[in-house]
């Protein structure tokens, strides 16, 4: 439907954003448990540390508005803590997460203005008193309310009506509570009153301006709130920080400034410290340091600051003081850590960073540092006139790296391609800046982690994990099957073969596991043996000829099925004997078999599935109706495995088809009945269903033609494939090394794994790069593409990388301003390696490439780059702008051809007709093939911004600009003229786009908004037909602009600037959708509805959906959609449904 008159569009997310806003810590669902609240900008997540140091996410919901800030308060007495958030919605918002329900309650919610993201509306700063009596929230501009929080006579948190703090002309730059014991609550603000600066038009008054801490106390007795002191401060100063007051310290704050940091409190003296400096090469050591965030570690009678400068290293402050009184402020270099735009000190002795750009860490404190630092490389730096400490950062000391997030964010751009040698679709995606830069491959599924790979004497058919006691934490065994064998293999510092496990080896295994508290049994074709836990045998031998076919058994529980059809039921007795319960006889030739889970605080299960022919029967298995028929499903072919899924407070019954169709249906927890069935296509043979533990909970396997699990996380059911060869069996494995992994057989091999992450959609293969990546294109008929890398303030030489200290935390050497670091680099993408790497020289900046073909030189591919020297870009200039010549030489890489000089930065380029298409500037140029040089054929001059991108299909040219959306562009041969025939209506600052149709492009821009542009099929057919083109060339514009116009057909906000779209599927016969991604990491999709029906149904949920589960923080949702433009679908008031 993407080439049809009218368009409905459904929006779903395939990753999450990986970015982090603001990071807060506290005990949100229960007291003493450590967790993280993070803000994603449109989203909210909470995280929790394992027994290991790894992070788990406990709960993910969008919130369908701007989190602007974000802080946790707890009330006098209590012990947990609620989470407040000021939003765009013009309300406050104060939440509490409950952690059985995995969610969070909105408590209170109070309106103070207007919708939106405005300077004058508070929600930007907010901050709450130490003792959890009052709130301030503030706008970036005259307003701040506080609101005083208390409880009522259930003890139930309450909220007053908010109280004006409002002052005039004052801009705001940070706001924080003080801790003034339980004295009047007091806030302190760091403003700028610019009074006298509107009305000085000489420019002196902005010159002398001052920045300020002002002091608003809160009269809790009046019930108001007054301006208590006003304290002058340097200009430069832009972050506070409270400091522990009442009997934990002196109180005040400290105020972050250039190069400084100072104590201040009323009534006491300014203590300054300057901020170590890192030593650097050339005057990147001059450059005073700036704290770009910070965290307060509080313990008995000792607390200090955690606060990181700009380049990224932790600095450790500490106060020297008696009573309230302060002598020193103490600064000393702690430890470098990738730059975060929040960090938090956890009390269980973890550092959990939010970085800026990519992968977010965790880590371990091995020691709290020094208190002081090492004076010996100190000198006096003039601009502070006084002596600093210098120091050289180190490998870490203090702290210990424990676990790391992945994170996509930034993403620059982005391509859907065939990736490891055309076996599958994938996402190419460029992330991040700087030294944490890299090239990630994005493909659907699950990561995983080969453990250990071992050869086997056959071919296993299936494998199991084994407790010998109730008691034991990791598996005892492993037992392998094989026809006519089976072999058990002792888990412990290694894997190796035992034989005096009382298992039978000389027969294959049907079932194996423990029964009882610690007796082991084994089910194999010939009957059962039970393994006592003194190492007494009790075997049970088939009846007759009867072979067992299939079995299913629990820690009480036994069931088997026979050749003949009939169906045995044993249990487990008090004295530990395994009896036969009930048999059912002439059942039919059973082809599958699972008991359902047993229920916390039972001794049995209370089902069992049986598929006979095409129909799935649920038998009880209570004492009082044993085995008898509760419910039955018919089939449109015979079942080949069964499992049951208890998640989210349901339970699922997963039915596997031959032709690898997966069943879900639901049945009843009390009557056993089914209902709601769904299927799902997973593979191209037939399904075998495999029970696993998975996150401390019960989960399964379906292996096909590839390996899928579902397990249940954040109290949904996820079904997601392996990104993994095909097994033939799996099992769950426990061991030391691997507290929860997986064993798997696979040909003759028996592999340990681990699922990296659950809950992973997308997995991420990632290659690191020196330079911020700016684009790339794919080299057909290789695996090979080209990178463009480029950065400011960076040095072109080799960036030196190494284990201890790798240039993704610590950083490069910086450059200076006006210089550029830039590369072209030449990578196999199968291999992840680099074949070619190409500095540029004479302070080069790479900003374009294309892929080229040149009439004069068939059967040739070139690769053209376009490159500035001494590039600024603010205004946008050059001294000189290069377009390089590269030849491509199939998997060997490129070679220079030669160099063209031109006039302006070469900011867009593209293939047309064996020529070359250029973007200088305002400029759009045609250059044709040369042998020293290509050479200028023709150019427009009438494009009103800087041209950011060109595509082309058949005759015509899309361009466009930086501001003013596309220019429809037509090449007039005989005339050798380009002439722009249509552009669009609105202003766009547009990022991304991609070509729909011949007629229509989707685009995003830099505001967060996708939409998709027009031409009138109709028209667009006239220009076409016109053999002349004297109707392009000879009619009058319209709006200062071309003659016609493109029509806005779809309006959307997806509340995410987005750098990156396009259009493809992610597999192969799958049906087309428009990807996207965003600044946050979040990739998105736009589907198509292939029917008017689907369009209604959806339009319909999302209405009862806006009715009945409105948005967590008050923002309209529709007015959230329609933030910057009308929500639109083409010629439809109605919105597009968008989860």
């Amino acid at each position: 439907l993407l080439c049809t008159a009218t368009m409905y569009l459904y929006s779903v997310t395939l990753q999450k954003a990986g970015g982090i806003q603001k990071a807060v810590y506290g005990s949100f669902s229960a007291p003493k448990v450590q967790e993280i609240v993070v803000s994603r900008g449109k989203s909210l997540e909470v995280f929790t540390t394992d027994g290991e140091g790894r992070l788990i996410s406990l709960y993910y919901t969008e919130v369908f508005g701007t989190i602007l800030s974000l802080s946790t308060f707890r009330l006098t007495g209590g012990n947990r803590d609620y989470i407040i958030v000021g939003s765009d919605s013009g309300k406050i918002t104060i939440l509490m997460y409950e952690r059985e329900k995995a969610t969070f309650v909105k408590i209170h919610q109070e309106t103070f203005g207007k919708s939106g993201s405005r300077r004058i509306v508070p929600g930007s700063y907010l901050t709450c008193d130490p003792r959890g009596r009052a709130v301030l929230i503030s706008a970036i501009e005259k307003q701040k309310f506080v609101y005083v929080l208390n409880r009522d006579g259930a003890a139930n948190l309450t909220i007053s009506s908010p109280l004006e703090a409002h002052k005039s002309h004052t801009i705001t730059f940070d706001v924080v509570g003080m801790d003034v014991d339980y004295e009047n609550p007091c806030f302190a603000c760091l403003e700028l009153d610019y009074s006298e600066v509107d009305e000085d038009a000489t420019g002196e008054a902005a010159a002398s301006v001052e920045k300020q801490i002002t002091y608003y106390e809160l009269d809790l007795g009046l019930n108001h709130v007054v301006r208590k002191a006003t304290l002058a401060v340097e200009r430069s100063a832009h972050a506070l920080y409270a400091v522990p007051g009442g009997g934990d310290g002196p109180g005040g704050v400290l105020v972050c400034s250039e190069g400084l940091i100072s104590y201040m409190n009323i009534n006491h003296d300014a203590v300054a410290a300057p901020i170590p400096r890192r030593e650097q090469v050339g005057d990147a050591s001059l450059r005073p340091p700036v704290i770009v965030t910070g965290a307060l570690h509080k313990q008995k009678k000792m607390f200090f600051f955690l606060l990181q400068t700009d380049v990224g290293d932790l600095m450790k402050v500490t106060l020297d003081y008696e009573k309230n009184k302060v002598s020193r402020v103490k600064i000393a270099y702690f430890d470098t850590v990738p730059i975060a735009s929040s960090i938090c000190v956890l009390r269980s002795g973890y550092l959990f960073v939010a970085a800026e750009f990519s992968n977010h860490c965790l880590f371990q404190f091995r020691s709290i540092g020094e208190d002081e630092m090492d004076l010996s490389r100190a000198r006096e730096v003039k601009d502070l006139g006084t002596v600093v400490p210098f120091y050289s950062p180190r490998p870490w000391e203090n702290i210990s790296l424990a676990d790391e997030i992945e994170s996509l964010s930034p993403v620059t751009k982005m391509e859907l391609t065939d990736v490891q040698g055309g076996s599958g679709k994938g996402l190419i995606c460029l992330c991040g800046r700087g030294a944490r830069s890299s090239i990630r491959v994005l493909q659907y599924g699950m990561g995983i982690t080969e453990m250990a790979v071992s050869d086997m004497p056959g071919n296993p058919s299936s494998v199991w994990t084994v407790k010998t006691s109730a008691r034991a934490e990791h598996d005892d065994y492993i037992v392998v099957s094989f026809v006519g064998a089976t072999l058990v293999l002792s888990i412990g510092e290694r894997v190796e073969e035992v034989t005096d496990s009382g298992l039978l080896l000389s027969s294959s295994t049907l079932a194996v596991g423990r029964l009882g508290d610690d007796a082991l049994v084994q089910v194999h074709p010939h009957g059962i043996r039970h393994v006592r836990s003194d190492r007494r045998i009790n075997d049970w031998k088939a009846p007759g000829r009867q072979q067992v076919s299939h079995a299913s058994l629990t820690s009480t529980q036994v069931v088997l099925c026979m050749t003949g059809g009939d169906v045995l039921y044993f249990e487990l007795d008090v004295s530990g004997q395994l009896l036969e319960v009930e048999r059912v006889e002439g059942l039919g030739e059973v082809q599958a078999l699972s008991l359902s889970p047993v229920d916390e605080g039972r001794k049995r299960a209370k089902f069992m599935a049986v598929a006979v022919g095409s129909i799935v029967r649920v038998l009880s298995l209570d004492p009082q109706n044993t085995m008898e028929t509760v419910a039955s499903q018919g089939l449109s072919e015979n079942a080949q495995s069964l499992c049951f899924l208890p998640a989210g407070g349901l339970m699922y019954l997963y039915i596997g088809l031959g032709s690898g169709i997966l069943i879900r249906s639901t049945i009843d927890k009390i009557t056993g009945a089914l209902s709601d069935n769904r299927t799902r296509l997973i593979g191209a043979r037939g399904i075998r269903l495999r029970e696993l533990r998975l996150n401390g909970e019960s989960a399964f396997a379906a292996l096909s033609s590839k390996t899928w699990v579902g397990y249940s996380y954040q109290r949904r059911v996820q079904l997601a494939p392996l990104a993994y060869t095909p097994v033939e069996d799996v099992s769950s494995f426990s061991s030391p090394d691997c507290p929860e992994g997986i064993v798997a057989v696979a040909g003759n091999t028996l592999r340990i794994l681990s699922i990296d992450r659950l809950g992973e959609v997308l997995h991420q293969t990632a290659f690191p790069l020196d330079y911020t990546p700016r684009s790339f294109v794919r080299i057909s008929g290789t695996s090979l593409i080209a990178i463009i890398e480029a950065d400011h303030n960076a040095i072109a030489s080799t960036v030196t990388d190494t284990d201890e200290m790798p240039k993704s935390v610590f950083g490069v050497v910086p450059g200076g301003k006006g210089k550029w670091g830039s590369r072209i680099r030449v990578m196999d993408l199968d291999k992840g390696v680099t074949v070619q790497c190409f500095a540029l020289a004479n302070n080069e900046a790479a900003v374009s490439l294309c892929i080229s073909a040149f009439a004069d030189r068939p059967g040739e591919q070139f690769l053209v780059v376009g490159a500035a020297s001494d590039m600024v870009l603010q205004p946008r200039s050059c001294s000189s702008g290069f377009l390089y010549l590269y030849r491509i030489n199939g998997s060997q890489g490129i070679e220079i051809v030669h160099k063209t000089a031109i006039d302006g930065i070469p900011s867009a380029l593209a293939s047309f007709k064996g020529r070359l298409l250029v973007g200088v500037g305002k400029l759009l140029r045609i250059y044709d093939g040369g042998k020293k040089k290509l050479l200028k054929k023709s150019e427009n001059k009438f494009f009103p911004n800087l041209i950011t991108s060109i595509s082309v299909r058949g005759e015509r040219i899309y361009v466009s600009d930086v501001a003013e959306a596309f220019h429809l562009v037509r090449y007039k041969k005989s005339d050798n003229a380009l002439v722009i025939f249509a552009d669009c209506t609105h202003p766009r600052w547009t990022t991304s786009s991609t070509l729909l149709d011949y007629d229509s492009i989707g685009a995003v821009d830099k505001f967060g908004n996708f939409f998709v542009s027009r031409l009138d099929a109709k028209l667009s057919e006239e220009l076409d037909e016109d053999p002349t083109g004297a109707r392009i060339k000879w009619e009058y514009g319209t709006l200062n602009g071309a003659q016609y116009k493109m029509d806005d057909v779809i309006n959307f906000h997806m509340g995410e600037t987005s750098c990156a779209l396009v259009r493809g599927s992610l597999q192969a016969g799958g049906d087309e959708a428009i990807i996207t991604a965003g600044v946050m990491g979040t990739i998105g999709a736009f589907i198509p509805f292939l029917t008017a029906s689907d369009y209604k149904l959806f339009q319909s949920l999302e209405m009862h959906m806006r009715q009945e589960n409105p948005p967590l923080l008050g923002r309209d949702h529709l007015a959230y959609r329609s933030s910057y433009f009308p929500v639109k679908v083409r010629c439809h008031t109605s919105p597009m449904l968008f989860s």
